[in-house]
């Protein structure tokens, strides 16, 4: 019986730490997706940088007649960013350009880019 209870410990122990691991692969890919290749803060970044704090919150990209064109803040903020939206949400703004509210993002928005991406890096 102990023997038992010892292999099922060490079977829960073994998933968790490959749990752990896989999320943090996962976590460690989006980082580099996101800060790297896609460069989402080339736009949804405040030109004084990449300051502590104002990370992907949002800036203004164009004010030109006829149009004033706004990167929207994405940080993970769930009153002022996109810390509510749930995974398939954010997944269909990357992938479509739709809002959780269904109004269509425009341009500059390249989302008819990330149509492919893969759903691992979708998931990331």
């Amino acid at each position: 019986m102990m023997k038992r209870l010892l292999l099922a410990a060490t079977i829960v122990v073994s998933v968790h730490v490959a749990v752990q691991v896989l999320a943090d692969e996962l976590v460690e890919r989006g980082d580099y997706l996101v800060n790297g290749i896609v460069a989402c803060g080339n736009c949804h970044t405040p030109p004084s940088g990449p300051l502590k704090g104002v990370e992907f919150a949002g800036t203004l990209l164009l004010d030109e007649e006829p149009y004033t064109v706004f990167a929207p803040n994405i940080s993970t903020d769930a009153e002022t960013g996109i810390g509510t939206w749930t995974d398939a949400q954010l997944g269909k703004a990357i992938r479509e350009g739709i809002r959780p509210d269904g109004s269509l993002i425009g341009p500059p928005m390249p989302f008819g880019l990330y149509r492919e991406i893969s759903d691992s890096d979708l998931a990331a």
